[in-house]
């Protein structure tokens, strides 16, 4: 560890031992150092949700890496297999694995402004997107029938009492103003969510579309697949494209995109489509050196095109199967479609 790493290791300790008299401070601690002050800000933030958390209960937490992996140090317990990681921007968060995807707040004055699902009563990961051409007003405390998780909701931080046992903590994660809201009637819940809060490092949280090295595929020498990842992207309003959604994929589907994009004829178009740009990434063995190959296409969702090296292809229904999932179909634009 770095004299860095120590000291953030001393305040955190300090910190629980304020908040949280009695609560065990043997658990090992993994903390890697950002890389930048926004980061730095991010990882200070989620330590302080560390903190608030615990001082309410006591839960054991590790934290996975962004490939879903446990750390190499020792921790308190395995985290459950039910658990999966939503990505926003720079940041990641845990969540139940059986939760859904929807909307979360838009906007606020004296309302909460939603607009899409899901359904009253499902526990859901919420992202401030358009999902209808349909928006609910809420009040800021709703009478919540479910858990949730907000991404990034227009709400202040604090904690708020709900109407059912709820409670709705919401957390600022980084010098932007980033927020992370759980609520839930589960004390242990929200603790655990809010300590999964973390700088994400699976995919670049801002790209540029028109960057010729958005796309890279080497000639030769790629060996054994070692992971494959999508990044999804949709403009914000000062129109760069923001990071949305990402997802650790199987071998069995980098297996099957290939099939897919191999069968895919040529495909070039100029269109106006809802947007939509998702990055998939293949890191495998270098046959010639001992750093990994890097290979990455670029699907444009909407107009409906692949783009490697070797030129633009038809996107294909089969090709979008192999990597688009419920929760990335709910999230970008262009599968959502127009929205007003």
């Amino acid at each position: 560890m770095s004299e860095y790493d120590d000291d953030l290791e001393r305040r955190v300790r300090a910190s629980l031992d304020t908040h949280a008299g009695k609560v065990d401070t043997t658990v090992a601690l993994r903390i890697d150092r950002p890389h930048s002050r926004r980061q730095r800000w991010l990882a200070l933030g989620a330590v302080a949700a560390v903190v608030v958390a615990i001082a309410a209960i006591t839960v054991p937490v590790v934290v996975l890496d962004d490939h879903g992996r446990s750390p190499e140090r020792p921790a308190a317990v395995d985290v459950p297999a039910q658990w999966r990681t939503e990505y926003w921007h720079d940041i990641s968060v845990q969540v139940p694995a059986g939760w859904a995807w929807g909307a979360g707040p838009l906007s606020r004055d004296r309302d909460l402004t939603r607009c899409g699902g899901p359904r009253v009563g499902t526990p859901y990961v919420g992202r401030p997107i358009y999902q209808s051409d349909v928006c609910v007003l809420e009040r800021l405390a709703p009478a919540a029938t479910a858990p949730y998780v907000w991404l990034d909701a227009p709400v202040e931080p604090g904690t708020v009492d709900l109407p059912n046992g709820y409670v709705q903590d919401t957390v600022e994660v980084d010098a932007d103003g980033t927020t992370v809201t759980v609520g839930s009637d589960d004390s242990a819940l929200r603790a655990r969510v809010l300590a999964s809060v973390s700088s994400q490092r699976l995919c670049p949280s801002t790209i540029d579309p028109d960057d010729p090295n958005l796309v890279h595929m080497p000639i030769d020498g790629t060996g054994e697949l070692e992971s494959f990842h999508l990044c999804a992207y949709s403009p914000d309003s000062d129109d760069a494209y923001e990071l949305v959604y990402g997802r650790v994929l199987e071998s069995r589907s980098y297996d099957a995109f290939r099939e897919a994009s191999d069968d895919a004829p040529a495909g070039s178009a100029r269109c106006k489509a809802p947007p939509g740009l998702v990055v998939l990434t293949a890191t495998s063995d270098d046959l010639y050196g001992d750093e990994p190959v890097t290979r990455t296409w670029v699907a444009d969702v909407g107009c409906g095109l692949l783009t490697s090296t070797a030129g633009q292809l038809r996107l294909t229904e089969r090709a979008i199967d192999t990597w688009a999932d419920q929760g990335l179909r709910s999230t970008l634009p262009a599968f959502i479609g127009w929205q007003g």
